[in-house]
């Protein structure tokens, strides 16, 4: 059920109340966003995304898991409103540097990190936080699946990352809150939901930013969303923020078309009865003053030579103790003193393991854009042979050259796999196989 409470403020607090709450129990809209950077020949047909010229709207759900270009990155599931930020995105583009450095402060699951790092296609540097520890390995595994090359994959706090040096030029902000907006998904979001939680959400909500404005650089941009409908925790929380520091609110346009309501005075809302998506707050920002900092930290990484033809020639390889990564090379600088800072779970594209000296490769190396590998041979397998493979087995016939090569499906790559003459070991890592049969 519904809570009454909410019921309640929300009658108190829109005119069109009762067509917003009969909304919150009407089947939700589902979508997936194509991801631009992986080309490949997509089954869906359905309704674009008005705001997001990547987003599909489907008229029912397919089985994701048995879908080998879902888990070669093809696409993501997300939910439509949610997509906006491309519209955001669109509005500050041409204001920021060509490599900008950019936070995702609450990434899981990863939804507005891989829509960020592909509006920009590959230029800057993406920072993907989540503070929640299983939740950030959910996050490095999307961004890894997404083809990301470019980003660091952390599990701090706020108030670790608040202590970065450099600054960010743009910030998200997808702050943990009360779930009005995923009412109608989540009806545990129900069951949970009180006014004393949605206040205590409110609250940290005013932590977080403060965290975040301490890393955002002058003159940088800070898009603030929540999935609720409370005032409270989306244009009062902006209101604390322009108040507090020297800022100003920015206005995203929108096509009257959307039904997206403007939110007096900061802010947009994506209201269920009115907009095919859940609901949704969202509000950009720009740092106008505050104090930048900015001082050069001294990795202790190695370089290391890599194969020929192995990445892009963009890119360069570094260890830390037994693995190896590698970034691109004109950002290695910042890269690797970020990677030094937070010490994450992921830095730039995971090349694989020194093993006795010498390399061998992690699985997923293929599913990075970055990847190239041109003496690496593939074999492209059909559909059932490619759900074996995420399954980790192995039953498409053995290739006749021993050693590592690519597993491919419908032309884009799944994963490392080792012929050793007579068998195959399956390089697909084992947290990432799919279970059922």
């Amino acid at each position: 059920m519904i809570p009454q409470a909410f019921i309640e403020r929300i009658k108190s607090t829109h005119s069109d109340a009762d067509e917003l709450i009969s909304a919150i129990d009407r089947p939700p809209f589902l979508s997936i966003r194509i991801n631009p950077m992986k080309k490949a020949d997509l089954p869906f047909v359905g309704e674009s995304v008005a705001w997001n010229p990547n987003g599909i709207y489907l008229s029912q759900r397919p089985s994701f898991t048995t879908d080998p270009l879902f888990h070669a990155g093809a696409y993501y599931t997300q939910e439509a409103s949610s997509m906006f930020l491309f519209q955001a995105l669109s509005c500050i583009a041409s204001d920021l540097p060509e490599h900008p450095l950019m936070l995702d402060l609450c990434a899981a699951p990863g939804g507005k990190t891989t829509l960020m790092a592909q509006f920009f296609s590959g230029r800057g540097v993406v920072v993907a936080n989540e503070v929640v520890r299983s939740r950030a390995w959910v996050l490095r595994e999307n961004v890894i699946k997404q083809g990301l090359s470019n980003a660091i994959v952390t599990n701090c706090t706020t108030e670790q990352i608040a202590t970065l040096s450099p600054n960010f030029n743009l910030i998200l902000v997808d702050a943990p809150c009360s779930g009005e907006g995923m009412f109608r998904k989540d009806l545990n979001a129900r069951d949970e939901w009180t006014p004393q939680a949605a206040q205590a959400c409110a609250d940290r909500q005013r932590e977080i930013l403060a965290d975040a404005w301490d890393s955002l650089a002058d003159g940088g941009y800070l898009v603030y969303s929540t999935c609720t409908f409370n005032p409270s925790e989306n244009e009062d929380n902006m209101a604390w923020l322009l108040q507090e520091y020297d800022a100003e609110c920015l206005s995203v346009p929108v096509d009257s078309s959307w039904n997206i309501r403007p939110v007096t005075p900061y802010g947009l809302a994506f209201l269920p009865h009115k907009v095919k998506g859940e609901g949704l707050y969202m509000c950009l920002i720009k740092k106008l003053s505050g104090g930048s900092k900015s001082k050069k930290i001294k990795s202790k990484f190695k370089k290391y030579p890599l194969p020929s033809g192995f990445l892009s020639n963009e890119f360069e390889a570094y260890t830390l103790e037994d693995e190896v990564f590698a970034v691109p090379s004109d950002r290695a600088e910042i890269i690797l003193a970020l990677s030094f800072q937070l010490k994450p779970l992921l830095t730039g594209v995971t090349v694989g393991q020194l093993v006795r000296k010498e390399l061998v490769p992690s699985g997923e190396l293929p599913l990075f854009t970055a990847f190239q590998g041109d003496d690496i041979p593939r074999v492209d397998l059909n559909l059932n042979e490619a759900l074996d493979y995420l399954r980790g087995s192995w039953s498409a016939e053995v290739p006749t050259t021993k050693g590592y090569f690519v597993a491919k499906y419908n032309g884009l790559s799944l994963g490392l796999a080792k012929c050793l003459g007579n068998r195959v070991n399956n390089c697909f890592p084992k947290e990432w196989r799919i279970k059922n049969k």
